[in-house]
């Protein structure tokens, strides 16, 4: 799989399966960073699921938006479609008070697409959590 002992590549994915199967790879990891001492690394993720009936023409907005969102300061963003009109945005920040900064940039993205009736609106269930574990 390409990508599967490497960084993977910051912007917008449709390869769902290199975060099912390699979350996160050793090799990328910093030097010295092991799963009983994460919490000096404290990468945090917020997923949000969402729905779509036209996954090219979110891409397609997504792409208007790219200098906006990679000045968010995740370390990426990658939207991932797995099918059946239902997507995932998976955003990685290097710490809580990134991901909350970039908090109000991620909710206008979603309210301008979903006013411009490119997602589902009410199908937009965002999660977070921080890392517990690294392989």
């Amino acid at each position: 799989m390409p990508g599967a002992t490497g960084r993977y590549k910051p912007g917008f994915a449709t390869d769902a399966h290199r975060y099912f199967l390699y979350p996160v790879v050793a090799a990328e990891s910093p030097a010295g960073i092991t799963n009983s001492n994460l919490e000096n690394y404290m990468a945090v993720y917020r997923i949000t699921r969402f729905a779509a009936s036209d996954m090219d023409k979110v891409g397609e907005k997504v792409e208007t938006m790219r200098a906006t969102l990679e000045g968010v300061g995740a370390d990426f963003i990658d939207l991932v479609s797995y099918g059946n009109g239902k997507g995932v945005v998976i955003a990685r920040y290097p710490d809580q008070a990134s991901m909350d900064a970039a908090t109000e940039t991620a909710r206008n993205a979603f309210a301008e697409m979903a006013e411009a009736g490119l997602i589902d609106g009410d199908s937009i269930h965002p999660h977070s959590g921080d890392v517990f574990a690294s392989f």
